[in-house]
Order: structure tokens, then C-alpha cells, then sequence
């Protein structure tokens, strides 16, 4: 049976990764790490038997041999807005113990890192941009010495099933307001969007296949209006929320290169029907 580990767990991707290795009856690990407030996200997953949470502080000398780490730490910026000095210090110390773990098992290592294209809108998260860039050659480096195998993947914004308001997750947040009919602000920022479970697909796909020596982009073909998206959300629960329009830069800060995607027979989730898939998950878990 192949054995996955899977981080960051209780995030929207984790859930949905670990949900499509579930069902090909594979065994998955996670760290024992998920905040109180994204348990429900895992208490299906903590039902079958091949779902194991495992020591948080992950070690190869207390880990199974797994085949594959999808190692998503990075998508987790909410701890860098409480304390910038010791979560950047804890990731880069974490990341260097999956490389060593990869090292150790040889197994494959997927690094999942967001598109960078915050730093000219959000001057705060600035350092973390600089974290990233400074992992990508920690990862580099290491996998060329030690001669690893190891798969860099940036992706863009994701929604879906699994999202929730407590991770900041900007479509989520926007439907929530939306049924509760208060007020939403809403802008002309566009920013490149997928489905959670689309992403999930597609990660597993590049992990299938030979490894790559340059970063994969993993977006959506067109950038999408935020003011756009609002409108549907707003159509879709029928909300009578008030709003509110920023003027923001409309050009997307980052272009993803999808050379390597469109490679890839992924049939994708339409937006119409992800945003609809969305509003019935919020409506479950918070309005039931």
C-alpha cells in the first residue's frame, strides 16, 4: 500500500488531497498539528482506518517510509501575521527536516508555495516573500547535493469544499458575509483562481509523473475579477449584503507560466459550478 504524508493538516488542499488518497485506498499520514478551529475539516477523514495522525514534530527515525511528502506548511500565513520572527524561523527549520526526512526514506517531496504577488499589494507580508524566494534556493541546493528528488509547485488562490472563514480563504469569507447579508467590500483586483479539488488532482498527476528540474505554476487559464466573483456569490444565496467597492490595481502582480499544466489532461471545475459547490459546503458547516 502506497503511504503518502500529507502537512498543513486541516487546510482546505490538505483535506482535499487526503480525501482523493483515501478513496484510491492509500495510506496517509498528518501531522497531529490541526488547529481546533479546522478540526471539522478532518473528522471525516479521522473515520478510516488509512488516515493517521502522526507525531508533529516529524523525524524519519519516527516515520514510516513514505513514498511521496506533499509538504503545503507555506499556505499557512496565518501564524506570520502573529509572530513574523518565529514562524519564519519555525518554517525554515521545518522545511529543512522534510528535506532531510526525503533524504532519509527516499521518498518524493512536493513543496506547494503560493504565487508570490502580495508584495506590492501587501507590504506586510514582504518577508515572507523573501522567505520563499530563500527556500526555493535551500530546496535547490539541497536536492542537487544530496541528490533527492524533490518538486517545487507554486499555486494561485483555491477554493472550494474544505474552505473555511477561519483560514482567511477570500472566496469563503465572501460567502459567508453573503449569507449573513452583511456588508461585503469587493474590488477590481484580478487574481488567477482554482478549485481546491482541481488543484489536488493536478498535484497528484505531477507527483505521478518524472520530475521536473524547473518550478510548475499551477493556475487558472484567465485572471478573474474580484467584483465579478462577489456578483456571483451575491446571485447565488441571494444576498441583500450592501457593497462596497475598492479601487485597487487591476493587473495581477504575478503571470503563472502554464506550459507544464496544459500538458496535463485535467478537466477542470467550472466557476459557476465551484462557486455554487462552495456556498452549499458553507451552508453545511455553518448554517445547518
Amino acid at each position: 500500500m502506497d503511504k503518502i504524508l500529507v502537512t498543513n493538516t486541516g487546510g482546505i488542499l490538505s483535506t482535499n488531497l487526503a480525501y482523493k488518497f483515501l478513496e484510491e485506498n492509500k495510506l496517509v499520514y498528518a501531522p497531529n498539528n490541526c488547529p481546533e478551529n479546522l478540526f471539522s475539516n478532518i473528522t471525516g477523514l479521522l473515520r478510516n482506518q488509512n488516515y493517521m495522525l502522526v507525531d508533529k514534530n516529524i523525524e524519519y527515525n519516527n516515520l514510516n517510509t513514505v513514498d511521496c511528502i506533499f509538504y503545503l506548511d507555506f499556505l499557512d500565513t496565518d501564524g506570520y501575521c502573529e509572530d513574523k520572527y518565529n514562524y519564519l524561523i519555525n518554517l525554515i527549520e521545518k522545511t529543512k527536516n522534510m528535506l532531510s526526512c526525503t533524504y532519509q526514506t527516499g521518498s518524493k517531496l512536493m513543496i506547494v508555495l503560493p504565487f508570490c504577488d502580495y508584495q506590492d499589494i501587501n507590504k506586510e507580508f514582504y518577508e515572507y516573500y523573501n522567505l520563499i524566494n530563500f527556500i526555493i534556493d535551500l530546496v535547490n541546493n539541497y536536492s542537487k547535493k544530496y541528490k533527492i528528488n524533490t518538486q517545487i509547485v507554486r499555486i494561485c488562490d483555491i477554493y472550494g469544499a474544505n474552505s473555511t472563514v477561519y483560514s482567511n480563504n477570500h472566496i469563503a469569507l465572501q460567502i459567508y458575509n453573503a449569507l449573513l447579508n452583511n456588508t461585503i467590500t469587493t474590488s477590481n483586483k484580478r487574481y488567477y483562481l482554482m478549485n481546491a479539488s482541481d488543484v489536488a488532482d493536478i498535484l497528484i498527476a505531477i507527483s505521478n509523473k518524472l520530475k521536473t528540474d524547473s518550478i510548475i505554476d499551477i493556475a487558472s487559464v484567465k485572471p478573474y475579477l474580484d467584483s465579478d466573483i462577489t456578483n456571483y456569490i451575491i446571485n447565488y444565496t441571494n444576498s441583500k449584503s450592501k457593497i462596497i467597492e475598492e479601487n485597487l490595481d487591476a493587473k495581477p502582480c504575478y503571470t503563472p507560466d502554464l506550459a507544464y499544466l496544459n500538458s496535463l489532461n485535467i478537466k477542470y471545475t467550472t466557476i459557476d459550478e465551484g462557486i455554487k459547490n462552495t456556498i452549499n459546503f458553507i451552508r453545511q458547516i455553518y448554517f445547518s
